[in-house]
C-alpha cells in the first residue's frame, strides 16, 4: 500500500494473514522518531498470540530497523520489559494494553500511529471492545489510525466512524456479482508444497492458478509441478 500522511486514516480489508499485515505496518513504522525513546506506535491485536505473530512481521520489515517493539503477550512481562529499556512501540490485546495503561507503564501521550488489526475480532467480544474503548481514550486525537479487518461488519463500521473517521480504504470494494462458493484448506508454512500436491491431486483440474509472493517459493512452486507431469508452460 501507498504511505498515508502523518494525520491521514486508512482502513484494510485483508484475510487473518500476518504477510498481508507486515504491507500496512511498512508505512506505519516509516512514520516513527528512532530518536525518541518514547512510545510513538500502539499496535492492537485480537489476542496475545496474534501480538506475537504481528510483532514477528513487523520485525521483519527493512523499515524496523533501530525500531523497538514489545509485545505485551503478558502484562506482567510486558512491564519487565519496559521498565528495563524504552521501546518505540507495544502490540497487545486490549485487556493487556488497557493493565499497562492503567499502572502508568504504557503512556500513550506521544503516539503518532496506531493499529487496529482484525478489529471485527476485537469488537465481537466485549470484554475486548470495553478495553478497547478505555485504551482508544488515551490515544492523541492526532495520531493516525490504521484498521485492518478480515470482514466490513456493522460494528466495524461504526468504529471506525467513531475512531477513523473519513479513512482511505482499500480492500473492500463492493460488487453486485453473485457470490461464488469457496472452499480452503489451512496449511502450515512448511507444509504448502505437500499441500498443494494432495489439493491437485484430489480436485484433478483442468485448469489451475497458483499464486506466490516470492521469486523462492515461485521455483519450489515449478520444480513441484514439473515433477507432478507438466512441465514448461504448462506449469
Amino acid at each position: 500500500p501507498a504511505s498515508v500522511g502523518r494525520s491521514q486514516n486508512s482502513v484494510h480489508i485483508l484475510p487473518h494473514d500476518m504477510t498481508s499485515a507486515a504491507g500496512v505496518l511498512a508505512p506505519v513504522l516509516d512514520r516513527l522518531d528512532r530518536d525518541v525513546a518514547d512510545v510513538q506506535v500502539l499496535l492492537v491485536a485480537p489476542d496475545p498470540d496474534a501480538a506475537i505473530s504481528l510483532a514477528r512481521a513487523a520485525s521483519s520489515l527493512p523499515q524496523a530497523r533501530g525500531v523497538r517493539i514489545i509485545p505485551a503477550s503478558s502484562a506482567r512481562r510486558a512491564t519487565r520489559l519496559l521498565r528495563a529499556r524504552p521501546a518505540h512501540g507495544v502490540i497487545g490485546a486490549p485487556t493487556e494494553l488497557l493493565e499497562l495503561v492503567r499502572t502508568s507503564v504504557l503512556k500513550l501521550e506521544h503516539v503518532r500511529a496506531l493499529v487496529l488489526a482484525w478489529v471485527d475480532e476485537i469488537v465481537d467480544d466485549t470484554a475486548s471492545r470495553e478495553a478497547l474503548e478505555a485504551v482508544l481514550a488515551e490515544v492523541p486525537k492526532e495520531a493516525a489510525r490504521t484498521v485492518i479487518a478480515s470482514r466490513p461488519t456493522a460494528e466495524v463500521e461504526q468504529l471506525i466512524e467513531r475512531y477513523a473517521r473519513r479513512a482511505r480504504r482499500s480492500g473492500d470494494t463492493v460488487t453486485d456479482a453473485t457470490a461464488t462458493p469457496i472452499r480452503y484448506v489451512s496449511t502450515s508454512a512448511w507444509a504448502r508444497l505437500p499441500t498443494l500436491q494432495r489439493v491437485l491431486d484430489e480436485l484433478d483440474p483442468d485448469l489451475a492458478a497458483v499464486f506466490t509472493r516470492s521469486d523462492a517459493t515461485e521455483r519450489e512452486l515449478r520444480e513441484l509441478l514439473e515433477s507432478l507431469g507438466h512441465p514448461g508452460d504448462d506449469t
